[in-house]
């Protein structure tokens, strides 16, 4: 079996308020509390807004080294939310999120980031070796696979674009209406590409980053603002989504409420917050006129995104079934392939030394003459040693350690 495991927390069985309580914790210290446990000798973390994974490298075939984590480090509530994977079924898993096919908008492109993310903070925190970095490298080069040779995600698909979807879907219709867009990072930028194409009477851009909000603003025709004052421009709005990347609530139920009354504000407001950890009150929903939607309201246009895709995903998923076979193929074969890279080094200079002998004695050698004795003894080499390769192979696709330890010990190898 190859040997890695994972641990995921993921949209598909837990709610926002549930993955907040994992999202919250740092990637650092739970990469360190992995890494701590005992067979680990590899880790990465996978951290978004709609998922934590991790992944390990693990001594032998061990499939519960993760299990202590549910006890000390995810909530005692989410214990039952945390699927455990093995073997195949982590490489899997690992490749349909690079393809963009287990998140919930099916086809999104953020997640190749994030993967490429998680790799690079593995490294840099020294969490890799050589088994989880083929395995996320050979992820991505999946990922990129995926939307090459199929269509999975054509067309604007993201957190963003669902947002606004789910807008157009509860209003009928967003042109000659005013938004304000919370926030100036990734998530916003593709909120506002998704506004783009609708004829808005107005869009505002708030976040602290006075500058970046200008920067997004530029591009949408709008109005940058800033947090202070929002009590001018927020009554005006129609629709306001969240999506910032604050650790903190940014809009309380009593600030809004004190807003609207200012401006005698009586028109229906709809708030979609689509920030992780969610920075809008929850309990905004309470003031009269105001709608309130967050990640889980989305699900319903992730279905829909899903089924006008369907084909695309099970041409995508066929891409990703035929990389684990070779991936895994692969990877079983690695310990005979180290010992036949080995072999062949012997082969070769054993080769090479016999050819400096022969030509040695036999100086009156033409170049010719000489060429044709090295292609000889290369294809002697080569012959007498496929059929041993072959059954390394085998040896190591079966799982039989013990003849692949006895034969690096008769051909004199166990100690390079």
């Amino acid at each position: 079996m190859f040997a890695v495991v994972s641990a995921h927390v993921t949209h598909w069985w837990v709610d926002i308020k549930q993955l907040e309580l994992v999202t919250a914790k740092e990637a650092k210290s739970l990469l360190a509390a992995v890494r701590a446990l005992p067979g680990v000798r590899e880790a990465a973390i996978l951290k978004t807004c709609n998922r934590v994974e991790v992944y390990a490298a693990v001594d032998g075939a061990e499939s519960k080294v993760l299990e202590p984590l549910t006890a000390n480090f995810f909530p005692h509530e989410l214990e039952d939310a945390v699927h455990f994977l093995e073997g195949r079924d982590t490489v899997r898993h690992l490749f349909l999120v690079a393809g963009g096919l287990d998140s919930l908008i099916v086809g999104e492109d953020q997640i190749l980031g994030q993967v490429k993310d998680a790799l690079a903070f593995a490294r840099q925190e020294g969490a890799l070796g050589p088994t989880l970095d083929g395995l996320f490298r050979k992820a991505i080069a999946v990922g990129k696979r995926v939307r090459t040779e199929t269509s999975v995600n054509e067309g604007a698909v993201s957190i963003g674009s669902a947002a606004v979807d789910l807008a157009v879907k509860l209003l009928g219709d967003l042109t000659g209406r005013v938004v304000l867009v919370l926030g100036a990072g990734e998530t916003a930028t593709l909120v506002a590409t998704a506004l783009a194409r609708w004829n808005l009477k107005a869009i505002f851009v708030a976040n602290r980053s006075h500058e970046r909000a200008v920067e997004l603003a530029k591009r949408l025709n709008g109005i940058a603002i800033s947090f202070e004052e929002m009590p001018k421009y927020l009554p005006q709005s129609d629709v306001i989504i969240g999506a910032t990347g604050a650790p903190h609530i940014v809009l309380a139920r009593d600030e809004l409420a004190t807003m609207l009354a200012k401006a005698n504000r009586v028109a229906p407001l709809l708030i979609i917050d689509i920030s992780n950890p969610r920075t809008i009150d929850e309990r905004v929903a309470e003031i009269r006129g105001v709608e309130l939607r967050n990640l889980d309201g989305l699900r319903e246009i992730a279905q829909e995104n899903l089924r006008l895709r369907r084909s695309e995903v099970l041409a995508a998923e066929r891409i990703v079934d035929d990389e684990v076979e070779a991936f895994l193929g692969k990877a079983e074969e690695a310990p005979a392939d180290d010992l036949a890279r080995r072999l062949y080094t012997r082969a070769r200079a054993l080769r090479d030394e016999e050819y400096r002998e022969f030509t040695r004695k036999i100086a009156s050698l033409t170049e010719a003459q000489r060429e044709a004795v090295r292609a000889m003894l290369e294809s002697f080499a080569n012959k007498m040693l496929a059929r041993p390769t072959q059954a390394l192979k085998l040896a190591a696709r079966e799982g039989d350690a013990e003849t692949l330890r006895i034969a690096a010990k008769l051909l004199g190898l166990e100690a390079e």
